[in-house]
């Protein structure tokens, strides 16, 4: 894995490298790492990291028209991402994730989101937003 998902130095867990996801950056993850009630995987963006731990907090997106729900933040499509439609991120529902789950083969960095839809999620997550 690289991109802007970092080892930190001198940790792992069992020999598995922990790597510190990064914040405002989307990762293909599989759903049984975030929830495993979920039936299909989804991009997930970090929102929070928190250092002692070792966990992050991170949101779905989908681009399925009217499934993002009634706070969800739009999020236009960033074919640089592997974001090719038009989606929402599900900012009503954050899902905990351990950092070594970021180091799992089946997970991929996809990139930093744009600056503006980032911080339209700032605002929706502490309750300060305007239109989305």
């Amino acid at each position: 894995m690289s991109g802007p998902t970092e080892e930190v130095p001198a940790m792992s867990l069992l020999g598995v490298p922990v790597r510190r996801p990064a914040l405002q950056t989307a990762y293909w993850m599989p759903h049984e790492l975030y929830d495993e009630t979920d039936d299909r995987d989804h991009p997930v963006l970090v929102v929070s990291v928190d250092e002692v731990t070792r966990m992050a907090q991170v949101v779905t997106r989908t681009s399925n028209v009217g499934a993002g729900g009634p706070r969800a933040v739009s999020h236009p499509p960033e074919p640089q991402l592997q974001l090719d439609k038009p989606g929402w991120w599900r900012v009503f529902k954050r899902h905990h994730v351990p950092w070594v789950h970021f180091a799992d083969e089946d997970v991929d960095v996809l990139g930093k989101i744009d600056a503006k839809t980032w911080e339209r999620v700032l605002q929706a997550l502490t309750g300060t937003e305007g239109p989305l």
